[in-house]
């Protein structure tokens, strides 16, 4: 599926809107997403970021031993999700939001500015597959991820002018 970037924008501003309303203002909060291989998923991943909140991925793949598991761990303070994540996941958790809920309008006459995050502010908490037993937290804040970028562009030789394709799911860093 393919957005424009006015899209993408309007969408991170409406994501961020409603975040607002819940509450999610304390730097560094952890939003869980059970949100799929869908454009939503980058907007309410950039909404969470630019709020100095910290993303935790779920992948639709795990068990939901696995799933109890890591929000055991994680405790999020919000959770939001999209109808279409893997059900049998979402069912035993308290969603704060559904991303379909969200209405279009939801900018309006609403704060949806980005808050000020420092490099040293968390931003992702990912976790391995599981393959090898319970999947393994790990956490990255905005520095060192422009860091890894800049690092593979040197190692690459790529810059701006080219184009990637990064196959498999969205829930992996």
């Amino acid at each position: 599926e393919a957005i424009s970037y006015d899209e993408f924008v309007a969408g991170v501003e409406r994501y961020r809107a409603h975040l607002r309303l819940f509450g999610a203002s304390e730097t560094e909060a952890k939003v869980a997403l059970f949100i799929g291989n869908e454009p939503a998923f980058l907007q309410v991943f950039f909404a969470v970021i630019s709020l100095g909140l910290i993303g935790v991925p779920m992948d639709p793949n795990w068990t939901k031993v696995e799933t109890e598991q890591v929000i055991d761990e994680v405790n999020p303070d919000f959770i939001v999700a999209s109808r279409q994540f893997n059900q049998s996941l979402i069912d035993a958790f308290p969603i704060t939001f559904f991303i379909e809920d969200v209405p279009e309008d939801m900018r309006e006459g609403l704060d949806y500015s980005p808050n000020d995050v420092s490099g040293d502010t968390l931003f992702y908490l990912g976790f391995t597959s599981g393959s090898t037993g319970v999947p393994k937290g790990f956490y990255r804040d905005h520095r060192s991820w422009l860091t890894s970028f800049m690092a593979g562009e040197s190692v690459f030789n790529h810059g701006q002018e080219d184009v990637f394709l990064a196959p498999g799911p969205l829930c992996y860093s």
